[in-house]
């Protein structure tokens, strides 16, 4: 079964809208892991929020909760300082089912893309499991289901 041209469009709409919301990063005295249906007022934006408003504006266009998950991974890795191991900084994206294939919404690009070819080279770590707060372990040869 592959995805309709219209599940598609659609992720990568909401994808692109959701994307153009200008990327801050955490400042200094921010919570790291303050994850909300939307950033408090005075607040930037990071990962999560793009993850959640995603989920969210997906939710409301009738996406099945079931079809949907926060996926954590890891990022390429940083140059490192010197005498230092390179340093990978963690990530999150939305994965989103469609068509029984899973397509990544992800603020770092502007297209959705098939887990199996992300654009960088990133190190898929946890999946959540769909309808719940919990997560599987991503990170071995069965990567996302």
């Amino acid at each position: 079964m592959t995805p309709t041209a219209q599940q598609l469009a659609q992720l990568r709409a909401i994808n692109n809208r959701v994307n153009a919301i200008p990327y801050q990063g955490l400042g200094v005295d921010q919570a790291a892991d303050n994850w909300i249906d939307a950033p408090a007022t005075g607040e930037v934006w990071e990962c999560r929020d793009y993850t959640v408003a995603k989920a969210k504006a997906l939710r409301e266009a009738g996406w099945p909760v079931a079809d949907m998950f926060v996926v954590l991974c890891w990022i390429e890795a940083e140059p490192p300082a010197p005498g230092r191991a390179p340093v990978r900084q963690y990530h999150a994206v939305l994965g989103c089912r469609a068509g029984g294939d899973i397509y990544i919404l992800d603020n770092r690009t502007p297209d959705i893309y098939d887990w199996r070819s992300p654009p960088f080279p990133y190190l898929w770590a946890h999946q959540q499991i769909p309808g719940t707060v919990e997560f599987r372990d991503a990170s071995g040869a069965a990567g996302l289901v």
